[in-house]
């Protein structure tokens, strides 16, 4: 359970949340109370998940409870026949609080993905006969890791054992196994690469020596000119370059040379999807990251993890991708230990 709350301009509000693996496809199990009586309003739920950002995927809903604590007088509760519905009279400082109590909430130092696997172990059925202790012993895999050197710095904390699958990391951090999703991992490092350099003043953006002429259909063309003030606040600088064909002189830096058409065309294929009201700012960064991680499939050393993991340690966020998924899930000792029935 994750509380967080916050006070302000006679408003106190309190969360009490499920962890980020506990969340639903409806707004059903999110209760809202006002002065302790029990509401419906939207807004306070568009201002609850606003506050999760990119903690949580789209078109999901935390599960808990948020208790909004006000002057009597300055809320209605006369809106709806049932007296479920509230009307605010400051309704942006409520919200404004809301917000940073579930931003307090979302402060928990480990906001890992845990999940029960005892079900999994007991699908397949306990053995007949259990082997002697000491056979079993012999025939235990142990993992060994390498001590961490006392180097003081944090990503030292997890240790890359091996990869799985060419899609998965294995990794040891304080006696819990870690298993970390490469491509959703490298999202959220290059994401925050970005929004860093954005809000930094720092440049973002790498000149070309030599532009990429690229040809684009007409339906391309349209959907950069519509989203230029955009790609070019991400990286992207693009010119006419005579009938169909444009200059690509600048690309984001967090992309190769090589990489740069390949992106442009997909973020703008993906542009060409996105409803109008969907075409922000951060959709494109989003995009531009997914275009750049590392991905699903492709092979990585021993070194190339190391760096993946050491850079998603100092990320601010680095239990979820930009989209909300998970980038890593936690097997404790305990965990471990159920699943292979050494405590019941």
């Amino acid at each position: 359970m994750l509380f967080g709350s916050a006070e302000s301009s006679g408003v106190r509000v309190e969360v009490f949340l499920g962890r980020l693996e506990h969340n639903r496809a409806s707004q059903s199990d999110l209760r809202l109370f006002v002065n302790d009586r029990p509401v419906r309003a939207p807004k306070l739920v568009s201002a609850i998940v606003g506050a999760y950002g990119s903690k949580l995927m789209k078109d999901r809903y935390p599960i808990g409870a948020v208790r909004v604590l006000i002057d009597g007088t300055s809320v209605d509760i006369n809106v709806h026949p049932a007296k479920r519905e509230v009307r605010f009279e400051d309704e942006s400082a409520v919200m404004d609080v809301v917000k940073n109590a579930v931003e307090a909430a979302l402060k928990e130092p480990d906001l890992t993905y845990k999940y029960d696997l005892t079900k999994f172990a007991e699908s397949f059925g306990p053995p007949k006969e259990m082997p002697d202790l000491e056979v079993a012993k012999v025939h235990q895999a142990t993992l060994r890791t390498p001590a961490a050197k006392e180097t003081g710095r944090e990503d030292s904390v997890i240790v890359p054992l091996a990869q799985v699958m060419n899609t998965y990391i294995l990794a040891e951090s304080a006696g819990s196994l870690l298993l970390i999703d490469q491509h959703a991992a490298s999202e959220r490092i290059v994401y925050e690469q970005i929004l860093k350099g954005i809000e930094t003043g720092k440049e973002i953006s790498q000149t070309l020596l030599t532009p990429l002429v690229v040809r684009l259909t007409t339906a391309e063309t349209r959907v950069l000119e519509e989203n230029r003030p955009t790609l070019e606040k991400s990286g992207f600088r693009i010119e006419p370059f005579g009938k169909d064909a444009h200059a690509l002189r600048s690309i984001p830096t967090v992309l190769g040379v090589a990489q740069g058409e390949s992106a442009l065309r997909n973020i703008l294929a993906d542009l060409a999807r996105m409803a109008p009201s969907k075409k922000v700012g951060l959709e494109v960064i989003w995009r531009v990251a997914c275009h750049t991680a590392v991905r699903a499939g492709e092979s990585l050393s021993s070194g190339q993890m190391r760096t993946l993991v050491a850079d998603l340690v100092r990320t601010e966020s680095p239990y979820t991708c930009e989209h909300g998924r998970p980038t890593m899930v936690v097997l404790s000792t305990g965990d471990l230990e159920k699943l292979f029935k050494r405590r019941v």
